[in-house]
């Protein structure tokens, strides 16, 4: 106990849970002395010993929120902020192809029937289209999506090693399947079911599978055009950026899917399944767009460098200045 109260830092995984175990024991050994009280001397000294040592204890508690505080306030948002211009073109990426294929679906006549004949597609718009939300059970369907939204992301962002064009085809390659969709169920005068589906859980879903098809490019762009970094500590820096950035939208793929599995299939007003959408969409953006800035100088002034070297600005770029400490004269 005494060894783990000074150093507490120090200790390894094995010897904090003995201090656990004795912190426990110690605490029942007081609760005892205490109903007994024929020794007032030694229960002092066990009530001083607990409150010391719980102060470790619980201590490391507080510093695995303080470690969850930092990854929300600090890290997440600076990992975001720092690849605007990934996300700008992943967005375009994406949408650009949805346009021009549903616009093509919807105004060119000879596009439907090379999709499928009169009766499927009226199918796929009165029932396909909305039963797919519903032909499992609510847990097991938003299980499924979430994984198969995960494993998009994921592809989204290790194709970006490969120097970003197989991320902007897994980009295009969606954004083609949500055009397509749109634009058929328009031209059956349908466009209440597409948006009503689509929004709630899709806001935020597409919105991450941009972020992580960002994240690959960055990470490829490192690869590429490292800037005046060595390739291998550009892909270091940038691999850790990426790792905050999709730890974050695995919980956003997670919360993606439960709307889609809970909000999108039920017969709410629109206005609600949307919304719901809208606000898990701001929960993430909105930490991004408020302290994306200031997280990201947080972030470059905790970034130790070799030799008491100080960055100031984005390594990444060479508009980058680097201010050296004046060496000691050692002569």
């Amino acid at each position: 106990m005494t060894r783990g109260r000074r150093t507490p830092a120090r200790l390894s995984p094995r010897d904090l849970d003995e201090l656990v175990d004795q912190y426990l024991a110690t605490s029942a050994d007081l609760a005892a002395v205490s109903e007994d009280g024929t020794e007032p001397a030694l229960r002092d000294e066990l009530t001083h010993l607990v409150a010391d040592t719980a102060g470790v204890v619980y201590g490391t508690s507080a510093r695995s929120r303080s470690a969850v505080l930092d990854f929300l306030r600090v890290q997440w948002p600076a990992a975001v902020w720092t690849m605007r211009l990934q996300i700008g073109i992943a967005l375009v990426a994406l949408v650009l192809p949805a346009l021009l294929i549903g616009a093509f679906v919807l105004r060119d006549a000879r596009a439907l029937p090379t999709l499928g004949s009169e009766e499927e597609l009226a199918q796929f718009v009165e029932e396909d289209f909305v039963d797919y939300y519903t032909e499992d059970p609510n847990p097991v369907f938003a299980a499924a999506v979430g994984t198969n939204n995960i494993q998009v992301g994921l592809l989204a962002f290790g194709a970006g090693v490969l120097g970003g064009l197989p991320t902007l085809y897994v980009l295009a390659f969606n954004g083609l399947n949500v055009g397509v969709a749109a634009g058929v169920i328009t031209a059956y005068g349908r466009p209440d079911i597409f948006w009503t589906s689509i929004l709630p859980h899709g806001l935020l879903e597409l919105s991450a599978i941009i972020a992580s098809g960002a994240a690959g490019m960055r990470l490829g762009w490192a690869l590429l055009v490292p800037g005046d970094r060595r390739r291998s500590e550009a892909l270091g820096e940038e691999g850790q950026r990426a790792a905050v950035v999709m730890l974050g939208l695995i919980l956003a793929f997670a919360v993606a899917a439960l709307i889609e599995g809970f909000v999108t299939p039920r017969s709410w007003s629109a206005i609600i399944e949307i919304g719901v959408g809208a606000i898990a969409l701001l929960a993430f953006a909105v930490p991004v767009a408020v302290l994306g800035r200031d997280a990201a100088a947080t972030l470059e002034e905790r970034r130790p460098v070799a030799g008491g070297a100080r960055v100031i600005g984005d390594r990444s770029s060479s508009a980058a200045v680097w201010r050296q400490p004046p060496s000691e004269d050692r002569s």
